[in-house]
């Protein structure tokens, strides 16, 4: 049997430690105001728009070709994106008053999720429920981690948040904050039995677990990024936990205090990952023999040489996942749900050449978009939906492109900063042009979108360096273009051949804006300085 995968348990909780500390000391000089919770700027009561400007629930697709012929319809989404523009300013603006320490630590240990933004809105006093929420939520923390480790908690808040979609109720350690700085969630002054009043009505109750469980699987892959053992089964791990979260909890299942707690002893779930690994070696062995044959015709001669190899390959996936997917199109296939259940029930394992294994096309497509960008290639064709297909195909084709001209090790930081243009610009409400070549429509995916560039970096960028992996994904995820160059450009500097230098990074840099929170060693230097009087406490963890 595998040894389950170690965390630094100990490192966290001296973290957290240091974090519930000085919430305390903020909050008790903080002025409490109950009338400030329920304005405009933190609970838009009367404009659900800023909730929806992310969850989607206002994006129309194709509303822009409409809106060329529905000249009222197009003022109408200007208008409501200009308000929801205004409002979400305010609340970033209020973000800014953020004690900075606790800015800092919230974000080291919680990430991008909207636990982070929990504690930050609480920090600033603004209601007493907000508060004790707060302190609720470090404290399970704590707890669960001091008692039997960090593959229980994860497995824990997983395990809720699945549920809770599947229930279709609220998940019990759903925050008050859904989506950032965007919602307070009505249910902050509601009983704990008044679901409906809590959550509102049924749409909005999707909407917010959906939002919550995207936040969680962030959240466990941060923390497997951050706190996990270094190893191949760490990066193995955490990119599970953003494309198919139902594996990624089934590998905690190898922690036995998990299994002890009360999780399915089932392993048979290691036969889909073995058979996974399978596939994989064996493209590799034929990308090898590609190689030698000099079938590989990528552009990519001029760029830099530690990331030509990654270049090529990526451009040579892309181009065989899509050939063969069209040579699949007219012949009947099993979908891959069936081909993963028929494998880990019985372990049958498809007889099918490697490029007509529906398995194997999903897993390679996912490693090359992310699972959601993926969706549009892998369902449009079990759908048979020519549309939805050669919607992904040209989205694929897109990110190729920058393949080309950026390499790969920049693609997931540049289509992150597409994306934030993209909303700003009003993609999300039809205002931007479809037919225009550089609209992508990554505003259709909304947060996933870092969860998918996370992914391609896990799986594309840099692999033989697993800290600097690592470190990549996790500055994708907390949305830190600065912290991401930094990290890259040594392999990019004195490159005579390369055709991309330290001027086009500093330019994607540019290009976006950097959060407030400190990237990881400006946070380092942070937590240091407040080492004085942040106590450093002994633990008894199982690590």
């Amino acid at each position: 049997m595998p040894e389950p995968f170690a965390f630094d348990s100990i490192g966290f909780l001296q973290l957290l430690n240091q974090l519930e500390r000085r919430f305390d000391e903020v909050v008790s000089h903080a002025p409490l105001s109950f009338d400030r919770i329920d304005s405009p700027t933190i609970q838009p009561h009367t404009s659900t728009e800023s909730s929806n400007r992310r969850t989607g629930a206002f994006h129309r697709r194709g509303s822009a070709a409409k809106g060329r012929n529905a000249t009222p319809e197009r003022a109408e989404n200007e208008q409501m994106c200009q308000t929801v523009s205004a409002q979400v300013q305010a609340q970033m603006d209020l973000f800014s008053r953020v004690d900075r320490r606790i800015d800092v630590l919230a974000q080291d240990l919680f990430g991008p999720t909207h636990w982070g933004s929990l504690i930050r809105m609480a920090s600033l006093g603004l209601d007493h429920d907000l508060i004790d929420e707060a302190r609720e939520f470090m404290l399970y923390c704590s707890s669960t981690v001091r008692r039997h480790g960090m593959a229980v908690w994860l497995y824990d808040i997983m395990n809720d948040a699945s549920m809770a979609l599947l229930l279709h109720k609220p998940a019990e350690h759903m925050p008050v904050i859904v989506n950032g700085p965007d919602v307070v969630n009505g249910r902050l002054r509601c009983g704990l039995d008044a679901t409906v009043q809590r959550t509102g009505p049924t749409w909005q109750r999707e909407c917010y677990n959906r939002v919550h469980s995207l936040h969680t699987y962030m959240l466990a892959a941060y923390c497997v990024a951050k706190w996990g053992e270094p190893g191949e089964r760490r990066r193995e791990l955490a990119t599970l936990i953003l494309n198919d979260w139902g594996l990624g909890m089934c590998m905690l299942r190898e922690d036995k205090t998990v299994r002890r707690l009360g999780a399915s002893t089932d392993m048979r779930f290691r036969r889909i990952i073995r058979y996974r690994r399978k596939l994989r070696v064996q493209a590799d062995l034929e990308y090898a023999h590609a190689l030698i044959d000099e079938h590989d015709a990528s552009d990519v001669e001029e760029h830099a040489a530690a990331t030509k190899a990654m270049d090529r390959r990526y451009l040579y996936d892309a181009g065989k996942v899509v050939e063969a997917y069209r040579a699949l199109w007219n012949k009947q296939t099993r979908s891959t749900r069936m081909l993963s259940g028929m494998l880990e029930e019985t372990n049958a394992v498809p007889s099918v050449p490697l490029w007509e294994n529906p398995l194997y096309l999903e897993d390679l497509t996912v490693s090359l978009m992310g699972a959601a960008m993926g969706s549009k290639i892998t369902m449009g064709f079990e759908r048979r939906n020519r549309e939805e297909f050669e919607e992904g195909v040209r989205l694929l084709g897109h990110l190729c492109d920058d393949v080309r001209d950026l390499t790969v090790a920049l693609l997931p930081m540049q289509v992150v900063v597409r994306f934030e243009h993209e909303i700003e610009d009003g993609g999300n409400f039809g205002l931007c042009d479809a037919d225009d070549p550089d609209f992508w429509n990554l505003s259709q995916f909304q947060e996933n979108v870092f969860s998918d560039m996370a992914s391609v970096v896990l799986q594309r960028v840099f692999v033989d360096d697993d800290d600097l992996n690592s470190e990549l994904a996790m500055a994708v995820l907390n949305d830190h273009p600065g912290t991401y160059a930094r990290l890259i450009m040594p392999y990019f500097e004195d490159e005579d051949d390369g055709d991309v230098d330290s001027a086009e990074l500093a330019e994607i840099v540019a290009s976006a804006k950097e959060p407030e929170t400190a990237p990881h060693s400006e946070s380092e230097h942070a937590l240091g300085e407040a080492a004085g009087d942040a106590e450093i406490i002994d633990v008894d963890v199982v690590a």
